[in-house]
């Protein structure tokens, strides 16, 4: 495509007399033919950003030399058959395409796209290169050549129906001002699809017919509201689709219920709202109800494309849908409408049946990663953390053949309700894994999904918020990565830095890092600590991580023994505190990361929140009302980083204390809580300026949500401390059994740094209050091939808590032997116990880098029964285990490890099975000092290679 391009532009380029690019030059904007409504509403977006950019638009005479056509046109249209042969098909063959060429001898910016759609992009393009030049100037020299393809075919917006906007003729659903600017900046970030759910009530999280609120049924009247209020509403619906049509974006409708019920009203509110629960229908009246409202539905919204209902939560069989929803499209002539569901709670042979009764496209929405955003990329791959729902991952829906399209609904208001986001660098790795199983593209729940559009929780008292009137707004960096590079992954960095020097100065692109580093927190925190996939399980944003969590709303509580137990979200990347105690304490290493390492990862993200903030701050030269939002967004994630960093320290210490009774750790873990619990009061304080109280029924069961009311909980974590200091010196007093002494083995440290040792005595009264005899303790140590040296170790009063070090001087050489040594009376007890017959030894090797693997993935020529993997692998020391580990596609299917061979200097090479399921596959290498690495690394990759499915029956040898 870029030969064609570059051989374009040298056959219709010639060298012309230019006017100067600070001269601007009046432009012409001329759709070609019967434009159609993209393509006008592109032309009027590209002349008022041309105006206001100080061009003269559509003005002067043609003849004048400065006037400048833009000419906006598809393929077929007529003028553009006069540079055909020129071209050859510099416009890529795909929906939605465009090139942008300037041509400097005609005067004129062609703006050619493959379809209405691509030609508005292709007018968006010119516009915002116009933008980047700061300086007005002649077009043809300001606009460079360029042509754009979409990488993911359906880019969408999922945004519910709210039970509250469309009781009220004032909210956000029937403003049709907040309708045209928010299609408008949806069109120009790329989205094409608003994919519209319902109904949600905001205040008790009932999901009730959305049918109810829209049309009437003339056999029962009596369901739903009134008729004049579904009229209004549908009204108001059709009225968004028109304007979305409009601006090239397509409009789907899922109903979320086929039960026939109003809403209710929220909890405690004295609202009058209908109630009309009564009598629900059943039987042969649901159908019958169901049939006539949603013929009704798609007659009186021709325009609508593509419909929807959910087949999990209704409990109904196959054919109440045949007899209802895909009957009533038969009626209404529309068996053309494209038909999509969603796989939660049901199975894929009943979509794949439903599937074989439609003649249009169907599709089906599968969970991204359970109803939170999380990492950035399927991290859901393996059934057994929640083996009662697989539905919150894709099953086996990647399998081939499929009747179907998969649309990956990316549920991210679980994870993002409330602060600023912004990380390009995620959201480019999230949109490469897209096409994953042969998807059609996604669906993105905006901030919003479950909120009104207004400003619902800001505290507009303490903080002046009047740079926005609707989320979108303050949002505007989510919507603008999402969409741009969903349509094209490679975008320049210069659109959104642009638009921050735009709104903030020459502190603009400081201020992005701000936010491209607060962005960084949450899905950190909820990819190593998941208390859940669903909404209602984890609110990372919110709480503290310290609730177990439940089905249905069921919160355990819990302080740090539940904080402790709860995992990562992918657990093939990352180790538990639990799993990385256990390895420890039994010399253990893979490579996967640890708890110190997120824990250090959170740290190293504050640090840079903070440099970025204090340059942004002296830089900022306008736009102080959105940047004090912002900074404060980014203040309130840097503490909830860095409290997460040390409830991390403090639960892994815990764990430590609570395998060995060794009470250095204990006494660790109390300080590291303390500074948690510095920097959870931090945060209140930061949000209780920016935030009024608000609802969260999610997860937080609450209306009046705020920060403070989860500090309980870390004051119940420190109390939990407290009780285990008393309840130690009880276990010591009342010990009965073979003397033991509670101590962390140390089996690596680096050289010339002195070594802490401590260890807990466990002895029948051993407290000198109830003793008299006298103690002694010892800590013995040498060098390999050296004499024993041994140095006294300090108590505590107690005397049941030791301490003392290895001298730095000692630690030289390769290792270090040591054990532990406690006199009482005439009894004698050693750490290990068989001392010095077995010692425990200090690994102090300099080398503490990760082994470098190095693989270009083969591609199998399909059908293949196995695949041969070879890597290379560069380290500075000895490997202890190569392992590729593998799984079939479905998220279903569990992971197997296999070790690889030597087959070569740094070169080995394992062959696994393969089939039509496909393979996912990534490598784990561990060298004999424990450096290790998973590889590829999921700080900077997705953390596995994929092999997609292919249908059994028409693969051929």
């Amino acid at each position: 495509m870029r030969i064609l391009l570059r051989w374009a532009l040298l056959v219709l380029s010639t060298p012309v007399l230019l006017t100067s690019p600070a001269v601007p030059s009046s432009v012409w904007i001329q759709a070609e033919g019967p434009a159609a409504s993209p393509i006008q509403h592109g032309a009027r977006v590209l002349q008022e950003k041309l105006l206001t950019l100080g061009y003269k638009v559509n003005t002067g005479d043609r003849s004048d030399s400065t006037v400048v056509r833009v000419l906006l046109a598809e393929w077929g249209s007529d003028e553009v058959q006069a540079w055909r042969r020129k071209l050859i098909r510099a416009v890529p063959n795909r929906p939605e395409s465009f090139l942008v060429l300037p041509l400097p001898q005609e005067r004129t910016v062609l703006v050619l796209g493959s379809d209405a759609v691509g030609t508005m992009y292709g007018a968006y393009n010119v516009a915002e290169q116009a933008a980047h030049a700061r300086v007005p100037g002649d077009l043809t020299r300001i606009v460079k050549a360029r042509v754009d393809s979409p990488f993911v075919e359906l880019r969408g917006v999922n945004i519910f129906l709210q039970t509250d906007a469309l009781e009220d003729l004032a909210s956000w659903y029937h403003s049709e001002r907040f309708w045209e600017k928010y299609l408008d900046f949806l069109s120009w970030c790329r989205f094409n699809f608003l994919d519209v759910h319902g109904m949600y009530g905001i205040y008790n999280t009932d999901f009730p017919n959305a049918f109810t609120y829209l049309v009437k049924s003339k056999s029962y009247p009596q369901v739903g509201c009134s008729a004049a209020k579904a009229a209004r509403n549908l009204q108001m619906f059709k009225r968004i689709v028109a304007l979305a049509r409009e601006r090239g974006i397509r409009v789907g409708f899922m109903n979320y219920n086929a039960s026939a019920h109003v809403g209710q009203p929220p909890p405690g509110k004295n609202r009058r709202w209908p109630r009309r629960w009564g009598k629900p229908l059943s039987g042969k009246d649901l159908v019958r109800y169901t049939r006539e409202v949603t013929q009704e539905l798609v007659r009186q919204v021709p325009d609508l494309w593509i419909f929807g209902f959910r087949i999990g939560e209704s409990g109904k069989d196959v054919d109440f849908y045949r007899n209802t929803y895909l009957a009533a499209l038969r009626d209404a002539g529309r068996t053309d409408m494209r038909i999509y569901t969603r796989s939660w709670l049901t199975t894929k042979e009943r979509v794949t049946t439903l599937a074989e009764d439609v003649v249009s496209p169907f599709y089906v929405e599968v969970k991204y990663n359970g109803e939170q955003l999380g990492p950035p990329y399927h991290a859901i791959l393996d059934p057994r953390p929640w083996p009662w729902n697989p539905s919150y991952s894709y099953e086996a829906y990647s399998d081939r053949p499929q009747n179907y399209r998969i649309i990956w609904q990316v549920r991210a208001n679980g994870t993002h309700r409330i602060f600023h986001w912004g990380d390009p660098d995620f959201v480019r790795r999230a949109v490469r894994t897209f096409p994953f199983a042969g998807a059609a593209g996604f669906s993105l729940e905006p901030m919003q999904a479950y909120y009104p559009w207004n400003d619902f929780y800001h505290n507009t008292a303490r903080v002046d918020h009047a740079f926005f009137t609707w989320g979108y707004q303050r949002d505007w960096l989510w919507n603008l990565l999402w969409g741009r590079l969903s349509y094209n992954p490679n975008e320049a960095a210069q659109v959104w830095i642009s638009e921050f020097v735009h709104r903030f100065g020459k502190g603009g692109p400081e201020v992005f890092e701000v936010e491209r580093w607060a962005s960084k927190v949450v899905p950190l925190v909820y990819a190593y600590h998941c208390l859940g996939p669903d909404h209602r399980h984890d609110a990372p944003e919110l709480e503290t991580g310290n609730q177990a969590f439940g089905y249905h709303n069921v919160r355990v509580e819990g302080g740090l023994e539940s904080f402790i137990s709860v995992k990562p979200l992918d657990r093939s990347v990352y180790q538990s505190i639990e799993e990385y105690v256990s390895n420890q304490l039994a010399n253990k290493s893979d490579g996967r990361h640890t708890p110190p390492e997120v824990a250090s990862r959170l740290e190293y993200i504050a640090a840079k929140i903070d440099e970025h903030l204090a340059r942004a701050v002296v830089n900022v030269e306008r736009g102080e009302q959105e940047f004090d939002c912002i900074r404060l967004d980014a203040l309130a994630l840097r503490e909830l980083a860095l409290y997460y960093a040390e409830k991390i320290h403090a639960a892994t210490d815990y764990g430590f204390f609570r395998r060995t009774a060794d009470f250095r750790f204990l006494e660790q873990a109390r300080q590291k809580l303390r500074q948690a619990s510095n920097h959870w009061d931090e945060l209140v304080h930061i949000t209780s300026t920016h935030y009024r109280p608000f609802v969260d029924q999610l997860r937080m069961r609450t209306n009046e949500f705020t920060w403070a009311l989860e500090t309980p909980r870390i004051q119940a974590d420190l109390r939990e401390l407290e009780a285990a200091i008393v309840n130690l010196r009880h276990r010591v007093w009342t010990y009965v059994g073979p003397p033991q002494l509670g101590h962390v083995p140390v089996f690596r440290w680096r050289r010339g740094q002195a070594v802490p040792i401590s260890f807990t005595a466990l002895m029948h009264g051993i407290d000198e209050k109830h003793s008299p005899k006298k103690r002694h303790a010892w800590l013995f140590y040498r060098r390999s091939g050296e004499r024993w040296r041994k140095v006294a170790l300090k108590s505590t009063a107690g005397k049941y808590q030791y301490y003392g070090s290895i001298p730095a001087e000692a630690v030289h050489g390769k290792s270090v032997d040591y054990y532990l040594e406690l006199h009482y009376g005439e009894e004698v007890v050693r750490e290990p116990k068989d001392a010095p017959k077995h010692v425990h030894t200090i690994d102090l090797s300099a080398d503490w880098h990760d082994p470098v693997v190095m693989f270009s993935p083969p591609q199998p020529v399909i059908p293949v029964d196995r695949i041969t993997l070879r890597i290379r692998v560069e380290d500075d020391s000895p490997l202890k285990r190569v392992d590729v580990v593998y799984k079939k596609l479905p998220s279903t299917a569990v992971w197997h490890r296999k070790g690889m061979k030597q087959v070569g200097p740094g070169t080995y090479q394992a062959t696994v099975p393969l089939d039509h399921h496909g393979l996912l596959y990534h490598f784990e290498v561990v060298d004999t000092h424990g450096n290790g690495v998973v590889f590829p690394e999921v700080w900077e990759q997705t953390p596995y290679y994929v092999i997609e499915s292919w249908d059994p029956r028409t693969a051929r040898r």
